[in-house]
Parts: C-alpha cells; structure tokens; sequence
C-alpha cells in the first residue's frame, strides 16, 4: 500500500494582460522565472518604447491608482528589468517613465502593459510504503512543485514532540528527489520532507507520512526462505513482508532441500511450488492456497494428504517417493491433469475413480493389486509397472514392460516422473 500526503504553500505565475492603454508600448513584459513562488524574487522586465535611455519606475496597482514601488534606468533600447518578490496572492504590474528630455528632445510619458502576477498552489509531497519489515530499506520520494532544480531537502523522522533531519540532498529539475533508509525496530514513525528556503521563498514542509515497521513473516526454515528471496531477487536472509508474500506466484526451490513448508500460508497467490528432495512432513501451511495449480513434492517425506484436499484448481500433482497409504483426499480435485504417486506405499486406489480428466497417472512401484477403480478413467499414459498386479495381471493396461524401472528400488533417489513443461 502506497500513500501520498501533501503540504500546501502559496505560489505565484504569469496569469496574463489586463487590459489599459499606456501612451506608448513595445513589447508585453515577462516574469522569470515563470511562475515565483511567493517571496522568492524573480525578474520583471520589459521596454520602453522610443529607443533611448530615460528613467522607469516598476508600479503595482491598488485600487484604481498605481503606487510606485521600484526605480532605475532603461538601456539605450529602452529596456529595464527589476527583480522583486512579492507576498501577495495577486498583483498587477507596469513599466512606467515619465516625461523625459534627452538631448534637447522631449520624450512623454509612457507606460506599459500591465501583467497580472497571479498565486498558485505550491506542493511539498512525500511518497512512501506505509508498511516495512525491519531491517530492510524503504524509498521515500520527495516532490515539490514548481520544481526548482537544485532546492535543498531532507527528510525527517518524529522524535518525541520534533522532527530530526536523518538524511538530505537536493531535487533535480523535475522537482524531485529520492531517498533510501533502512528501517530499525518495529513500531509506528511518521516521517516528512523539509524543503530548504530558496532564493527568498521560505522553507516548506510536507504533511507527515506513518510507517508501520512489522518483523516481517515468519519462515522458520531458512532454506525456504533463501528459495524465497531468491525468487524475490533479495539477498539470502532478508525479511519478507506480508505484502510481497502476496506477490509471489511462482518458487522454483529444487536443490534447496526443504524441511518445513511453515510461512507459505502468507503466499495466497502462489500458483507454482517445486520443492523436492527435502525432509517435508507437513502439508498444513498450504491448506488455503486455492490459488496453487502446479505442486511437485517428491522425494520427502510426506505421508498425510489431507490438508491439501481442498486444493481443487491443482491441474498437476507430484508425490513420489513419499510414505503415502491413504489418498482420499485426492478424491476430489477433478481438475487434476497430471498425477505422479509413484514409489509410495498406495494399495487403495479407489479415490482415484472420479478423476476422469486425468491424462498422466503415474502409480509405478506401490502395493496394488486391484486396478478396477480405473476401468473408466482414459489416460493418454497410465504407468502400473513394479506393483503385485503385473506380476498377478501383466497385460493389464499400465503394466507394459519398463526395463529401467524394474531395475530399480525404493531407496533410490529422483524416483519421479518430469513434469511436462506444456503443464507448467
């Protein structure tokens, strides 16, 4: 969750003429830079019509009369400028030279065009996650607008009843600036940016944002949490937030040797795991991860299924090489496309009848002696070598002759089937 907060500080632009008719007028006056903020100088300029050097004064308008404010010369062109700064949330300003001689020659007087200097809205804004994991490092971006490349800014933290600078620099021309902290202890702290005064403007300070810092969740196995990071591109170790858990949908942890699956309840979108050749025993942690469609446990040592039961959108399953007796809880999951319980310990495969989706079924090397439960399912690959029943029954279906597979034994390692990548 991101959330922005704003502070307000009056601005001022070039809004445009207002319309009266001075004597004489060369060209419409401009205001650099264009839109001041309010009390930071800023340039007025303009000419006077007639091509010579004579005095000007800068007016601004208060009522109906124009009150003389600033004084100086033009240029032999005629041109002037004056740097000013103005408080006001609007005001409305003209060149103006009175009568003049300049060798022996009578010039009259002339005014410009008026310009109406209007204010606008200022904005200090900091931009920053509003929860973090202690010990990792958060970005807080600073805005300010109009930009002015350069300005100085820091960013605060709230320390009792005062704000303490922890970090400063300076925002680029897109009135930007980006800072990174790591965060201490768990608990709540409100932070802000403090804009630096700038060329007469004063300092600006932006609403306060609150970030709640959390310990992160718990993966007490830090071999899964190394699989995590990993897929996070963290480094090895680093807390995961509840918020990134909710991200992830995919862990690819073969070779991480994974003993407990305890954390994974936070990963609600997890779509694919792959995590062989471990020591899992509990499948409890995944029991509400209805978003998972790709699961491959082999190799472990898995014995109850039941807490994946209710997993119904599981398209591809891998248990071989587990300590399975009992797969009931599989008798539901109707969307199961590939199934490998090979190498286990299955003699019922009664719960198996329901699942007439099924294109793979792998059930090499159990106890089975009974394979009429699957008269009605239509594999394109059932496999049913290394059971009773091709040795009692060798021509029913599944029970082709694998010459590898006979070979093998229950205490060899990567017993399974791959799953097909077209499934992945």
């Amino acid at each position: 969750m991101r959330k922005t907060l704003t502070g307000v500080l009056a601005a001022a632009v070039v809004a445009g003429s207002l319309a009266m008719a001075p004597t004489a007028h060369a060209a419409p006056a401009s205001v650099s830079p264009a839109g001041p903020m309010r009390f930071e100088n800023f340039n007025f300029s303009d000419r006077i019509a007639g091509g010579v050097p004579r005095p000007v004064v800068l007016q601004k308008k208060q009522g109906n009369a124009w009150k003389t404010i600033s004084s100086g010369k033009t240029a032999s062109n005629g041109a002037f400028r004056f740097t000013i700064k103005t408080g006001n949330p609007s005001e409305t300003l003209r060149g103006f030279s009175p009568r003049t001689t300049y060798k022996g020659r009578v010039y009259g007087q002339v005014g410009t065009t008026p310009t109406t200097v209007r204010t606008v809205v200022q904005t200090a804004t900091l931009s920053t996650a509003t929860t973090a994991v202690t010990g990792r490092t958060i970005t807080a971006t600073a805005v300010s607008s109009p930009a002015r490349a350069g300005r100085g800014v820091e960013l605060q933290i709230l320390n009792g009843k005062s704000w303490q600078t922890i970090a400063s620099g300076k925002v680029g021309a897109n009135g930007r600036g980006t800072f990174r902290k790591t965060v201490g202890k768990p608990g709540t702290y409100s932070y802000r940016i403090l804009m630096s005064a700038f060329n007469g403007a004063g300092r600006m300070g932006s609403a306060p944002v609150k970030v709640t810092v959390g310990t992160g969740i718990s993966i007490p196995d830090r071999k899964l949490l190394a699989c995590v990071d990993d897929a996070l591109d963290l480094p090895a170790g680093t807390p995961i937030s509840p918020s990134e858990a909710a991200e992830v949908k995919g862990l690819e942890c073969e070779g991480f040797e994974i003993s407990s699956l305890k954390g994974l309840d936070y990963f609600t979108h997890l779509e694919y795991l792959d995590a062989p050749d471990g020591g899992i025993t509990e499948l409890a942690p995944l029991a509400k991860l209805s978003s998972l469609q790709f699961l491959n446990l082999e190799s472990n040592d898995i014995s109850d299924l039941s807490p994946i039961s209710g997993l119904k959108n599981l398209i591809a399953l891998g248990l071989s090489d587990n300590y399975i007796t009992d797969i009931k809880p599989l008798g539901k999951m109707t969307s199961l496309l590939w199934l490998d319980l090979s190498y286990n310990e299955i003699k019922d495969i009664t719960p198996l009848a329901g699942l007439k989706n099924l294109q793979n079924l792998y059930l090499d090397w159990n106890y089975i002696t009974d394979a009429s439960p699957l008269k009605n399912l239509t594999p394109k690959e059932l496999v049913l070598n290394g059971n009773p029943i091709c040795d009692d029954a060798p021509k029913t279906k599944g029970c082709a002759p694998v010459t590898d597979l006979s070979a093998r034994s229950l205490t060899s390692s990567s017993h399974g089937h791959q799953m097909p990548h077209s499934l992945r």
